[in-house]
């Protein structure tokens, strides 16, 4: 009998070594920094072990020496400001996303020396805590970036700064023999055939300079170009869309609805009687030249009072995109991505933009 049960221990005893090896394996000291984290919120930094308030963990960060200055702070302690026991988090390894659990910890990384001119530097995180008389510490697997956000809004606004300044040059050029105010010649890509200021152009240029400058930042500080949520998208084309809309609806020139026939056409067919004579086209009105104001954006102009009166659609249009740009820009800044509207604020603008659009196609009444 004991013949038989020495062979069937001793496999029992190589599978739980086996399996205890492959445990070790898979529960080896892991940190894990996320990438792209701004220095003006705290750090999270996560490590699969248990660790408590009294181990006093602390990070050490390395960064390289290219385009800094002498401080590097590189043998400097950050102390833990708060942590969390049993943690979860997931991982993305190989594509693939992965449950983790340990401990969370955050840091207050505000006064850490990155240059005024950098938008982020290049980190390699290092966890070090005490256990008794034991000394642990662990590195991260790779490095990661820490953004100093006032260089990165600095450098989003300079660039969409220029890229406007560079456009109104070649409007102010473009323009050159045409007799307007300085102010229409730089912002004529702004204005609709009658000089005025075009509400949907203005939205579609706003829409356009804060998405661009946020996702410019974004690109900055992880140098990788960020994921654009659909919201987005679907606010850049409803503006595109009314823009479209407008357009179509062009006023009718001064021939249209059938006039006199040409001089060329031979007498009409029929009885004998006295034709009169033929009466000549009308030349077609000028389109009256309009200043470009800023009220534009709220009202219209109106060709039988020949002022210009309050809209509604435009100013909930205008209502609606301060609002909205407003918060995005915000929430963008202060959670360190691309904040997505809500679907339900793009269904408010795109009811907005109907309301802007539909009364250009109402038949105006004789």
């Amino acid at each position: 009998m004991k013949k038989l049960l020495s062979p069937l221990f001793a496999v029992l005893l190589g599978l739980a070594s086996a399996k205890g090896r492959a445990q070790a394996t898979n529960d080896a000291l892991q940190l894990f920094m996320p990438d792209g984290q701004l220095r003006s919120h705290l750090i999270r930094v996560y490590v699969n072990r248990d660790v408590s308030e009294s181990m006093a963990p602390g990070l050490v960060l390395h960064a390289p020496h290219a385009l800094l200055h002498a401080n590097f702070r590189e043998n400097n302690t950050n102390h833990f400001y708060r942590l969390s026991r049993d943690a979860h988090w997931t991982e993305t390894v190989d594509g693939q996303t992965e449950a983790r659990h340990g401990t969370l910890m955050l840091f207050d990384l505000q006064g850490y020396p990155i240059p005024w001119y950098k938008a982020m530097t290049r980190i390699t995180p290092i966890l070090v805590w005490q256990d008794g008389e034991q000394t642990f510490s662990v590195i991260g697997e790779r490095e990661v970036y820490l953004a100093n956000t006032k260089a990165a809004v600095f450098w989003s606004a300079a660039a969409v700064l220029a890229i406007g300044l560079f456009i109104g040059w070649m409007s102010w050029h473009t323009t050159f023999a045409r007799r307007l105010p300085p102010l229409e010649r730089l912002c004529s890509g702004l204005a609709n055939p009658d000089g005025s200021l075009s509400m949907w152009r203005a939205q579609l240029a706003a829409w356009t300079a804060a998405i661009g400058g946020v996702v410019f930042g974004f690109g900055l500080i992880r140098l990788e170009v960020p994921d654009i949520p659909e919201t987005l998208v679907a606010l850049m084309g409803l503006s595109l869309a009314t823009g479209g809309l407008s357009a179509l609806k062009q006023p009718p020139s001064a021939s249209a609805g059938g006039g006199s026939p040409s001089p060329s056409s031979g007498p009409a067919v029929g009885n004998p009687v006295t034709l009169n004579p033929a009466t000549p086209a009308l030349p077609a009105n000028p389109t009256t030249r309009l200043p470009m104001r800023l009220s534009d954006l709220i009202t219209n102009w109106n060709d039988d009072t020949q002022q210009r009166e309050v809209s509604v659609a435009k100013s909930q249009m205008v209502f609606w995109t301060i609002l909205t740009l407003g918060i995005f820009i915000t929430k963008s800044l202060t959670d360190g991505t691309l904040w997505p509207v809500p679907w339900q604020l793009v269904t408010l603008m795109g009811m907005s933009q109907a309301g802007y659009v539909a009364p250009k196609f109402m038949s105006k009444p004789t």
